[in-house]
């Protein structure tokens, strides 16, 4: 197993026993990126709010780590599909993104039952920061985050 894909798992399983605090992976894309779509696997869920962490009281729902799950660095604009999904059916999982412009993007399954999606926009390039959370505090779910170029569902 090589170290990218051995340290998520490793930091995940150490943040999920409460060893260590929440490392952010970084991921650097461009257009028509490799192995699309992208598949991330890890912990959802901590104690701080997101809708404090978005900068947007109210409009965000969930509680994650004070650190993002991901920093997604864009290399040049792209249109991007972002999907986060529990790995158990009934995990209440949310999602925020933020840019470095301080735009945010909120999304959990309240919508039509939906998984949580910043449907496909074209982002910029820049530093995005992404905590995938759980709708309760301190209620750890597993989760997949799917990144694409492509509508996801």
């Amino acid at each position: 197993m090589n170290a990218r894909k051995f340290w998520p798992v490793l930091s995940t399983l150490l943040v999920g026993l409460g060893a260590v605090p929440a490392i952010a992976e970084t991921l650097t894309l461009g257009p028509h990126f490799r192995n699309d779509p992208l598949r991330l696997r890890g912990t959802a869920g901590g104690n701080e709010p997101v809708a404090r962490l978005a900068g947007n009281a109210g409009r965000c729902r969930g509680f994650a780590q004070a650190q993002p799950n991901y920093t997604l660095v864009l290399q040049e604009p792209i249109f991007l599909d972002v999907l986060a999904y529990g790995d158990n059916p009934q995990a209440d999982v949310t999602l925020l993104m933020r840019g470095a412009d301080g735009t945010v993007w909120c999304a959990d399954r309240e919508y039509r039952g939906r998984s949580p999606q910043v449907a496909r926009r074209r982002f910029a390039p820049g530093t995005y920061q992404i905590w995938v959370a759980t709708g309760e505090a301190n209620r750890p779910a597993a989760y997949t985050l799917s990144l694409s170029e492509f509508p996801q569902r």
